[in-house]
């Protein structure tokens, strides 16, 4: 474990789910829908979540989030949010060199076994799962919209040095979600109004 470092869990976990939250909050927008497909210039969403995020996932969230907007023609905004759990699911300490550093950062998540007898860098790798309530609104652009309750559940990965109390800089670098369940509490679909004033 880290030699000067020392990382607080409950303090950490409290700041995972604040974190947890400006993500979804900030991906799950019009403004950074809108900024990732290139139709504004500007988003304090997405300067927001340089924040929280590694430059190299922050770029992924962008392309997934363009591609929904421009190729399905789609839009998904998170209306509210409740997070009822978060649990460190484990926690990996490694010494890097510079080079597995920068390997670490480009967006390599598997953490080598065998520590460098060079390795100059203090490292760690936390998993937090988390179980929240989402109210998700979800629009097919001039199409239809509809508002579900979503009981979803993630695994976050958050990375930071740990060399020094200095270092310390918890980023997300990876997430994995998957929805329990969800329940429908509206659905509009415009074709069908177009239609009636026919």
């Amino acid at each position: 474990m880290p030699a000067q470092t020392r990382v607080e869990l409950p303090e950490f976990l409290e700041g995972a789910k604040a974190a947890a939250k400006t993500h979804l909050k900030t991906v799950n927008s019009k403004d950074f829908a809108e900024f990732s497909a290139g139709l504004t210039h500007e988003s304090a969403a997405a300067a927001e979540l340089g924040d929280y995020c590694t430059l190299r996932f922050v770029d992924l969230l962008k392309r997934a989030t363009a591609e929904t907007l421009r190729d399905r023609n789609m839009m998904l905004e998170l209306q509210d949010i409740e997070i009822q759990s978060a649990a460190v699911s484990s926690v990996k300490y490694v010494q890097l060199t510079q080079t597995q550093y920068e390997a670490q950062t480009a967006g390599l998540l598997v953490l080598p076994w065998l520590w460098s007898a060079n390795a100059t860098i203090e490292y760690m790798q936390i998993r937090v799962t988390t179980r929240s309530l989402e109210t998700m609104k979800m629009t097919i652009i001039g199409q239809e919209e509809g508002l579900a309750l979503q009981d979803n559940t993630r695994t976050w990965t958050f990375v930071s040095k740990v060399g020094s109390p200095d270092e310390l800089d918890w980023r997300i670098v990876d997430l994995y979600g998957e929805s329990n369940d969800a329940k429908k509490l509206s659905h509009t679909v415009y074709a069908d109004e177009a239609d009636d004033a026919r």
